[in-house]
């Protein structure tokens, strides 16, 4: 589904709504067995996600996560922030439990947690390093009280991570990372640069790196974005002219001046 241009911030959530499918579609399991795997895995910050898995089946799980970085992007408009969503996923194999470690291995089901999530907040905490990649890593070594995010942690983001994402996601110990649109300008992992292939990291490699998951979509947010930043921006340079036009003929502009307040906060 490709997203199409709306004229308020409602249709637009609306429409996010259905980007997600509902975990009814993909879920299948019962409250005893979820149960045990929060008292197992200690898991008390996010829900686990049980999805159906068939080999080759990976396609479908990367969808389903990449709706909900879609949603995180949402909420980055939502804010005036360029919409750019990313969140952290752990596929649970935990060896201290050799039944949920069989069955996630043998069975036709996966088993995920969600770490953290996070969106583009650079405008918001004035800071140029608050990328949704980073606030998404930031939150998730908060919650698990370490820096190294655990084996099999997968990173998802609307958009293709810059050099700087890049390698803090290698330095928190992500071992795969799943990305929407090409970013032609700062891309650096294969469109604007390929700086995993230039060098290898003393530290961490990263296992595996998936491109072009729900293009369009990650992809025409960021245009209608950008479209209407512009289309706002003109109308205040439009307005600003006709104030200037009436101040030359010495009328009376203070039934005009009052709209610019609104118009810059709707910027």
């Amino acid at each position: 589904m490709t997203l199409a241009l709306f004229n308020t911030n409602k249709q637009r959530r609306d429409a996010l709504h259905n980007v997600v499918p509902s975990l009814s579609s993909y879920a299948n399991s019962t409250t005893s067995r979820r149960g045990k795997i929060f008292k197992i895995l200690k898991r008390n910050v996010y829900p686990t996600i049980d999805i159906p898995f068939h080999e080759n089946n990976y396609t479908a799980i990367d969808h389903y996560f990449m709706g909900l970085a879609l949603r995180q992007a949402q909420y980055a408009w939502d804010r005036g922030e360029v919409p750019i969503g990313a969140i952290v996923v752990r596929e649970c194999t935990c060896p201290d439990d050799d039944d949920v470690a069989q069955n996630n291995h043998t069975s036709s089901r996966r088993v995920f947690q969600i770490l953290s999530t996070g969106h583009n907040r650079v405008e918001t905490n004035v800071d140029a390093s608050a990328h949704a990649e980073l606030m998404a890593l930031r939150q998730g070594a908060n919650n698990i009280q370490n820096w190294r995010f655990p084996s099999s942690s997968r990173l998802y983001t609307t958009l293709e991570p810059c050099p700087m994402c890049l390698a803090s996601i290698q330095a928190f110990r992500i071992d795969h990372i799943i990305y929407g649109a090409p970013d032609n300008r700062l891309g650096a992992i294969k469109t604007h640069m390929d700086l995993l292939s230039a060098a290898k990291h003393p530290y961490h490699e990263v296992k595996s790196v998936t491109g072009g998951v729900r293009n369009d979509e990650c992809g025409d947010i960021m245009v209608q974005f950008f479209r209407e930043r512009r289309r706002k921006k003109k109308e205040i340079e439009d307005h600003g002219q006709k104030l200037l036009r009436l101040s030359r003929r010495g009328e009376d502009v203070r039934r005009w001046t009052r709209f610019i307040p609104a118009l810059f906060r709707r910027q």
